[in-house]
């Protein structure tokens, strides 16, 4: 775990970063750190091979397919970063935690409800037609019936045309986190002439650096750099997304040159990519957090908090840190990512095979049971088979099951399912996506189903506080709290890893997972 002073230097990095952004507004920064690199010829080729224009076409190897192409229907990791590809948001977050403007050239704060964005004049959506503030009124009004990106605008009373190319963001309240939703990748903004001639296709329609071609389902998506961006026309010509879930078919195809990026390579073969001439391997310590999560609608975890708190005090996080990741993860106390917020002196589950006996007994289960638990990938595999063992020996019976992801995400939102392990990363979207998303009633990352009007009604009150103390211990009693409820065992936090082309230029890997391909490329030789 990170030191306190660590921690309150990013509590504090973090407030100073919302205050510089609500004082600046963009002002005198650049345009969204877009490339303003020379126009590449037309004519690249697909895959792995050279394009015409100085640079090399570029195939990221991806871990989970893509099943959603309309932004604000699905926040899984692999369509954000198709979605960041292909749209812009008003404004973004850069690497270091500040804002900077996209598709709002500035931007301010008009009164404690009130914020104000002015667009860039001139910006050209992928079907050659002008955005204007209908654009946007569009996106945010669309977004509070969708999937993935209510959540993210439901502070939002209105949003008002001045002109065509200013808008106000009328909040309910005063909001702390809400340029950091704004700034979140469901809220690109959307074409609303296209989305409504066609409401299937036309949400591709983006004014971002790439424009979608194909989707071939559970194969590929392939894109091609955008003349008239806004931002400059990007150094790679055609991007494509291989979906890839068999990890050492993405280390092979690396080392082949069929990939250029290999995303989340097995920990066993990391050693072996950063020793290998020609490849590169790039790492960061993240905020993607795995955990396990329990059905608390129905079933046998559903409304026995003592046999939740047994499993917890059962598992080994050590061991599955060691076992899955090779010692290269963190273990997990709470569910929030480090950073503002972030509490960890409350440990209600150290490891302790005894206490857990005790607690599996007081439960009422004193000879065990047994359930199923359903997983997607290698890395969640490893963790399911040590979770596993370490339940066996307290009497516990763990079938283990793994799911394609989309049956996976189907059976979840049905809550037809007893136990799960999955992920989530708080996408740099301020503290209270660590708990609206996850806890939040009818939140549709909401996996464990749980309902709590107490933890509804604080993350609300959080949100809102505009006194750094009274908010921080917020915070803390929202941690306590669910901790002692038990919807879900936070297990550990991964250290991303990419596996790349040693000639790729300007990719970093992001903390969240949402790995940003349309800004790097590969000089030809």
């Amino acid at each position: 775990m990170k030191a306190n002073t660590c921690k309150r230097l990013l509590a504090l990095l973090a407030c100073l970063a919302v205050l510089c952004a609500c004082l600046a507004g963009c002002g005198g920064k650049d345009s969204g750190g877009a490339s303003k690199a020379p126009a590449p010829a037309s004519g690249g080729n697909e895959g792995g091979a050279s394009g015409s224009g100085g640079y090399k076409d570029i195939v990221v190897g991806l871990p989970e397919d893509i099943t959603n192409l309309d932004l604000q229907e699905s926040n899984a990791t692999a369509n954000l970063m198709l979605n960041q590809c292909i749209h812009n948001r008003l404004i973004s977050l850069n690497y270091d935690g500040t804002f900077a403007c996209d598709l709002a050239e500035s931007y301010e704060q008009v009164s404690d409800t009130v914020w104000q964005f002015n667009l860039r004049k001139g910006v050209k959506f992928h079907n050659g037609s002008e955005m204007t503030a209908d654009d946007v009124l569009f996106t945010y009004e669309r977004a509070r019936s969708s999937g993935a990106a209510n959540d993210k605008v439901e502070m939002i009373a209105a949003v008002n045309k001045i002109d065509d190319y200013t808008v106000q963001f009328e909040l309910t309240d005063q909001i702390s986190d809400i340029l950091y939703y704004i700034a979140y990748p469901t809220l690109g903004i959307l074409n609303k002439a296209a989305v409504e001639a066609d409401p299937v296709n036309g949400p591709t329609i983006g004014a971002g650096p790439y424009v979608f071609d194909s989707w071939s389902a559970g194969d590929s998506v392939k894109c091609h750099a955008f003349e008239d961006y806004w931002g400059g026309v990007k150094n790679t010509k055609n991007l494509t997304l291989r979906i890839m879930p068999e990890a050492s078919s993405r280390v092979i195809s690396l080392q082949n040159g069929e990939i250029d990026i290999c995303v989340d390579p097995p920990a066993i073969e990391l050693s072996h990519i950063a020793d290998t001439d020609g490849l590169s391997l790039l790492q960061v310590s993240s905020e993607k957090l795995h955990y396990l999560a329990f059905n608390m609608e129905k079933g046998v975890f559903a409304d026995n908090q003592l046999l939740r708190q047994a499993i917890a005090t059962a598992i080994n996080k050590d061991n599955i840190v060691t076992v899955a990741t090779e010692g290269l993860g963190t273990p997990a106390i709470t569910f929030f990512s480090p950073g503002y917020g972030y509490y960890d002196a409350y440990d209600p589950y150290p490891y302790n095979v005894e206490k857990a006996k005790e607690l599996l007994a007081q439960a009422g289960y004193p000879d065990g049971l047994e359930f199923t638990l359903y997983y997607n990938g290698n890395l969640k595999e490893l963790m399911s088979q040590v979770i596993q063992s370490n339940l066996k020996e307290i009497g516990i019976t763990v079938h283990i099951e793994e799911m394609e992801i989309a049956a996976l995400k189907s059976k979840l939102a049905d809550a037809d399912y007893e136990a799960v392990v999955y992920n989530w990363a708080n996408d740099s979207a301020g503290p209270d996506n660590n708990v609206r998303p996850l806890f939040r009633t009818g939140s549709s990352s909401n996996r464990t189903h749980y309902s709590d009007s107490y933890i509804d009604e604080l993350m609300d009150k959080a949100l809102k506080e505009t006194d750094n103390e009274t908010r921080l211990k917020q915070y803390e009693e929202i941690q306590t709290y669910l901790l002692d409820v038990c919807p879900l065992v936070p297990c550990f936090y991964e250290t991303m890893s990419l596996g790349v082309n040693a000639k790729l230029q300007n990719l970093t890997p992001d903390t969240s997972g949402l790995h940003r391909f349309y800004d790097c490329y590969i000089p030809l030789d």
